[in-house]
């Protein structure tokens, strides 16, 4: 996660909005900025991190072929997929 400074009214996204990893594979999860954000799903298919404070790291596991749409809960315009083969 990282600010955005080509959208000041918008100022964080993932600095990654497409993932492509194995079945059963991770992606870590680092917060960069100053605030808190989430890496959860958008319909189902992982779990998600719940609220990640500034400085943090998490990884996410996922067990399913398929593409999984992710998102920030505080700041929806935060989306992205993991692609997973």
């Amino acid at each position: 996660m990282q600010d955005d400074p080509t959208h000041p009214a918008q100022p964080y996204k993932f600095s990654a909005t497409s993932v492509t990893i194995q079945c059963g594979g991770t992606v870590k999860v680092t917060n960069t900025t100053a605030v808190s954000h989430t890496f959860d799903p958008q319909h189902g298919g992982f779990t998600g991190t719940g609220t990640m404070p500034s400085g943090s790291s998490r990884s996410v596991s996922f067990f399913y072929r398929g593409d999984f749409g992710f998102m920030c809960s505080f700041h929806h315009w935060m989306t992205g997929t993991v692609h997973v083969t």
